[in-house]
């Protein structure tokens, strides 16, 4: 009965995600604009600003059915239906006691990893099918490289782990008590670069103008605008979720075991575990919208997603490449062996990235 009273209060746990994200980004909007944070007001206190949006997400749903741009309401369907299928075997709880499943509706999945990178697979047709022209197909190339190089930095983790499962992968984080973070930091740069991406694809709200009615600056409709903003947000919403349950250790907090006790200390402990996860998941959300609103507003471009998919599939490669040599000539030492050697290429491959990237600085 659990799992399906979860997955009940999915939809409204995404629209509500979406609705304070889409509020932190017009206010990070605002402030590049104005040079200030919005007021504490009585007009734009938060809870107020969050409720607009929602609404906001709402009319822009009621005005898809007017569109008579089939192939364009079409992919905005699978965008979001491929985000929302993601979590069919994504936990969104820890389990209640030792014996049980975490909580969602098939979280015992044994290719759970690869059905998840599938729909993000998918939502690439529902991209296709929502635009068209030269500048859909680098888009789609793009998503593409991001999700092999996400498909790399997974692979790492399996081939470390022998899993696909992302409870099993969450659960043996939390017995450890090691984050996969330590253990796989090539593979952690190269999906945070891919989050990096995605939110880099989000146009930027346009403060005043209903956003169904937004129009992109080369004067075309782009998916990212109207109703294609919620399904990028829920796209991003679903990578930040595999992100932090495969790096961030999920529903983990130290000091809070799974330790069956007694009913209400454990009651008390599966809820701290519960808010854990869902506030790294929003504290993750909220950096990114101001890494690219606030530190990276001009990351919208081309140019700049080239580079981060490149990036990302590098940082993939070599992730793959060092774990392989690890399993193989190192498989008898310590973790922290099998760590140090990412740690190392990791810190070499960034020394490398800010001698050229100095070099190219003007005087």
């Amino acid at each position: 009965m659990e799992p399906v009273l979860f997955s009940l209060l999915l939809i409204p746990t995404l629209a509500a995600l979406v609705s304070v994200v889409s509020a932190a980004e017009r206010a990070a909007t605002e402030f590049m604009q104005n040079g200030r944070m919005p007021k504490l007001s009585t007009q734009q206190n938060p809870v107020r600003r969050w409720t607009r949006e929602l609404w906001r997400h709402f009319d822009d749903l009621s005005r898809l059915g007017e569109n008579r741009d089939i192939p364009k309401a079409l992919g905005y369907v699978i965008c979001c239906l491929t985000a929302i299928l993601g979590f069919a075997v994504m936990p969104v709880a820890p389990p209640f006691d030792v014996a049980s499943d975490a909580t969602m509706i098939a979280p015992a999945v044994d290719v759970g990893v690869l059905f998840v990178l599938a729909m993000f697979g998918l939502s690439v047709v529902g991209k296709v099918l929502a635009s068209c022209g030269s500048r859909s197909r680098d888009l789609a190339v793009g998503r593409w490289i991001v999700l092999a190089a996400c498909g790399l930095a997974v692979l790492g983790i399996a081939r470390s782990s022998g899993t696909w499962r992302l409870d099993v992968i969450v659960n043996e984080q939390e017995q450890t008590g090691v984050w996969w973070l330590a253990q796989q930091p090539l593979g952690f740069a190269a999906m945070l670069l891919c989050l990096v991406w995605m939110i880099c694809g989000i146009t930027a709200p346009q403060l005043g103008i209903p956003s169904a009615e937004v129009v992109g600056p080369e004067g075309d409709r782009r998916p990212g605008c109207g109703p294609f903003q919620i399904a990028d947000h829920l796209q991003l919403i679903a990578a930040s979720y595999l992100f932090v349950e495969l790096f961030f250790g999920g529903w983990h907090v130290w000091g809070i075991d799974a330790a069956p006790s007694s009913n209400g200390w454990h009651t008390l402990r599966w809820t701290v575990r519960f808010l854990a996860l869902h506030l790294k998941v929003l504290a993750l959300l909220l950096w990114l919208v101001w890494l690219r609103f606030v530190r990276l507003p001009a990351a919208q471009t081309d140019v700049w997603r080239i580079r981060l998919a490149v990036a990302a599939l590098v940082a993939a490669a070599l992730n793959f490449i060092v774990t392989e040599c690890a399993e193989q000539y190192l498989a008898s030492q310590p973790l922290v062996w099998k760590a140090a050697v990412g740690w190392l290429v990791l810190t070499i491959g960034l020394a490398i990235l800010a001698t050229f990237t100095k070099q190219l600085m003007p005087e």
